[in-house]
């Protein structure tokens, strides 16, 4: 009776700890990628071989039967490699793939929707550029344009007064000269021949 009690604590945990890895393989082992899956069975292997070699190390240097199989290695490794080398061929040219879980689909925005804050912000700068480029224009010409009709006016003054002048001293050749020189000081303006040589 003691025996099957010893017995049943050593079998339903192991049949615990068998269920719970089946689950486990079941359930979330599917959605691991198969990189993970690779090192997930490197890890183990190599913890499951560590543990048999510390239990049964003395079975293995105590065994002697394996040694009469070194005749036949050669063959054996070179039966594989040809065995392995067609199996590759055959592979290769049936199209046999290895089944890789499909990438996510990701979603980009459209080209329209990535350009229109860029497009936005270049427009905005260059209305500023072209209104401020507008309305230094406009001061210029108004400058050019204040300049321009200042000495036509001008001209066209010193050219009144020296007509009206040279026709009111026509009689008098001895004030000639006087009247000349107090239009040309009167009018001491900008004049045509200036603005010529300017």
């Amino acid at each position: 009776m003691y025996e099957t009690a010893e017995r049943m604590e050593l079998f339903l945990p192991s049949i615990l700890v068998a269920l719970i890895a089946i689950i486990f393989i079941i359930v979330v082992i599917p959605k691991f990628s198969p990189l993970i899956i690779a090192i997930i069975a490197g890890i183990l292997l190599y913890v499951g071989m560590t543990q048999h070699l510390q239990m049964f190390w003395n079975e293995y240097e105590q065994s002697t039967w394996q040694k009469s199989l070194t005749l036949f290695a050669p063959g054996i490794m070179i039966a594989a490699i040809i065995l392995f080398v067609i199996y590759g061929i055959l592979s290769f040219f049936s199209g046999g793939s290895v089944p890789v879980p499909s990438l996510p689909i990701m979603e980009l925005p459209s080209a329209n929707t990535a350009t229109n804050p860029v497009t936005a912000a270049l427009n905005t700068v260059m209305n500023s550029v072209g209104d401020a480029a507008a309305s230094v224009s406009e001061a210029v010409t108004d400058v050019v344009n204040g300049v321009t009709n200042a000495v036509t006016n001008n001209t066209k003054r010193n050219s009144r007064n020296n007509n009206s002048g040279n026709s009111g001293n026509s009689g008098n050749s001895g004030n000639s000269g006087n009247s000349n020189k107090n239009n040309a000081n009167a009018n001491s303006g900008l004049t045509r021949s200036y603005l010529a040589t300017a």
